[in-house]
């Protein structure tokens, strides 16, 4: 009996002592950093579906995640990712908002307008622009020669304000500026303008606006 008793205590400090080694190696739950660069780099990044704030390189664990990335002037990128087995990095970039003239017209770009005030006569031109609906001079000469001193007076004004709001590091023209788009005259911007459509000076206007909106929103 005494035997038999001595081989059932040694089972049970054999059982228990499995028990606490399977305790104490268990394997611990994998955890993986989420980094994502936005553009812009000032849009705001929330997770969704979690209480954590998100900050660069955020530990999380496997499963999939709603992203949502935002920022004024522009349009929210929302998305599912799935994190398994690795660290992951993302790049959203945002897509700019469609400028809208008040007779609902919209102009595709990749400027946008922002809560920033706009250039004096910038919506004005465009509603202009889409009634000529892209005539060139050499159909109207004397109705496409008022368009065109309206629309160097405002390239002038958007020149300006890239030098008075201090933009003139941050928006370079171009090396071959045939377009003269940051000319501080009127007569290029003019001569320019009666060399081409309307569309191409309403879009040539869209980006000077966006470019200064950009200059302004990165300060």
């Amino acid at each position: 009996m005494r035997i038999i008793l001595l081989f059932l205590l040694l089972l049970n400090v054999l059982f228990s002592g499995s028990v606490f080694a399977r305790s104490q190696f268990t394997l611990p739950t994998p955890l993986y950093t989420l980094s994502i660069k936005s553009t812009p780099n000032h849009a705001t990044i929330k997770i969704m579906n979690i209480r954590l704030k998100y900050y660069h390189g955020i530990i999380l664990k496997s499963g999939d995640y709603r992203i949502e990335v935002s920022a004024k002037g522009y349009q929210t990128n929302k998305q599912t990712i799935r994190i398994r087995h690795s660290n992951k990095t993302l790049h959203i970039k945002l897509k700019r908002n469609q400028p809208e003239d008040s007779s609902g017209v919209s102009y595709s770009s990749d400027s946008t307008l922002t809560n920033f005030t706009t250039t004096k006569g910038y919506i004005s031109l465009l509603r202009h622009a889409n009634r000529l609906k892209g005539v060139s001079f050499k159909q109207e000469v004397e109705r496409f020669s008022t368009y065109c001193n309206r629309y160097a007076s405002l390239a002038v004004r958007q020149a300006k304000r890239r030098v008075n709001e201090g933009c003139s590091d941050k928006i370079s023209p171009f090396n071959n500026d045939a377009a003269q788009q940051w000319s501080l005259k009127k007569t290029p911007q003019k001569a320019w303008c009666m060399t081409v459509s309307t569309y191409a000076t309403a879009k040539e206007t869209i980006y000077r606006e966006g470019r200064l909106q950009d200059c302004l929103a990165s300060k």
